[in-house]
């Protein structure tokens, strides 16, 4: 993750350099907020099931990955597709230019959590080596990629470089490790479906609010973050908790 900041700097300079660092860290709001709260618990859950048999490790993986990736997926795509208004929001139309930084980077931010939660049911079961052998394979490809990326395509490039090593190197060593660990990867595809094309549909309805709802950025923000949530809640959420839901927070303390 700090190798980025090197070869950016070195490439483009200290004011493009300036732009990266302020989108790349924006992109590590929805990691800097959950993962810290799933990273408490979830090696110490994981290391408990795997005392169990491989077997629970395995339900474990098959039923966290789908519900991390149902609310994180949303956030990020969320997040790409209102980061022009966010960013001249929070920080004003001078950092404008990291806009498009932070549309790309914030894919990494997905797969960080994601790998992140594989990796603690990795260390849970005790396979500590595979993580290593996961960051040294990420950063043999991430590296030159990079540096390429940066110098044929800007500040731009470089998210490009690390959102899709993420995806294409990252996740496939991730799943490769796990597999290994007799976590099989075949159950989670059913899950995954819905969250997925709901993420879509609630992006292209956040674009579409966003472009009719005037120059403001906070009213930007506000209509199409909402659109966006209230399509995808009522798709991934099933009926039955949807209609609970009052009840419950009536029951819950004050």
């Amino acid at each position: 993750m700090n190798v980025q900041l090197a070869v950016v700097g070195r490439i483009n300079g200290q004011e493009l350099l300036g732009f990266y660092v302020l989108a790349f860290n924006t992109s590590m709001w929805a990691q800097t907020i959950l993962g810290t709260a799933i990273r408490y618990v979830s090696v110490a859950g994981f290391s408990r099931l795997s005392e169990t048999d491989d077997r629970a490790l395995a339900e474990g993986v098959h039923k966290s990955v789908p519900m991390l990736v149902s609310v994180v997926a949303p956030i990020v795509a969320l997040m790409s597709v209102l980061a022009t208004p966010l960013i001249g929001l929070m920080y004003g139309d001078r950092w404008l230019p990291a806009a498009p930084v932070l549309t790309l980077l914030v894919g990494l931010t997905f797969v960080r959590m994601v790998t992140g939660l594989a990796m603690d049911a990795l260390m849970g079961a005790g396979a500590t080596r595979s993580t290593l052998w996961i960051y040294l394979g990420w950063s043999v490809a991430l590296i030159p990629a990079l540096w390429y990326a940066t110098n044929a395509y800007g500040i731009k490039g470089a998210a490009i470089a690390q959102t899709g090593v993420g995806l294409l190197v990252a996740i496939p060593l991730t799943a490769i490790a796990l597999q290994r660990a007799n976590v099989a990867l075949r159950p989670l595809g059913r899950p995954l479906v819905r969250p997925i094309l709901a993420t879509i549909l609630s992006a292209a309805v956040a674009i579409l609010v966003m472009r009719v709802t005037g120059p403001y950025e906070i009213v930007q923000l506000a209509a199409a973050g909402l659109a966006g949530i209230l399509v995808y809640i009522p798709l991934v959420v099933p009926l039955d908790q949807l209609r609970r839901f009052p009840s419950t927070l009536r029951r819950s303390p004050a």
